[in-house]
């Protein structure tokens, strides 16, 4: 629930979860169909979660607490532990 921050329906949040991520400090790294969400202890981030996000499908934790993302369409995307993009290498480079 992004209201409360307490979890309900684990799936519902990305759709299909495609992938899991451990990071530091209890933390998880959830992404699926419709996008990223961070579990915190207590609470929930939504990173990236909309109607046509991207669809998350692989993900590999980084010992800083950030995540690498692998996208079905989108490419690679590189975040810092609170969520905020670093880096983003999209299918045909720079200028695509």
């Amino acid at each position: 629930d992004e209201r409360t921050g307490r979890v309900r329906r684990f799936g519902g949040m990305v759709g299909a979860v495609r992938d899991v991520a451990d990071a530091r400090g209890g933390r998880l790294w959830v992404g699926g169909e419709n996008g990223l969400v961070l579990f915190d202890p207590g609470r929930v981030r939504v990173v990236s979660r909309h109607r046509g996000a991207p669809a998350v499908m692989a993900l590999a934790a980084v010992a800083d607490g950030g995540v690498w993302v692998g996208y079905a369409t989108d490419g690679l995307a590189r975040l810092d532990a609170a969520g905020r993009l670093v880096a983003h290498f999209r299918p045909g480079g720079p200028d695509a």
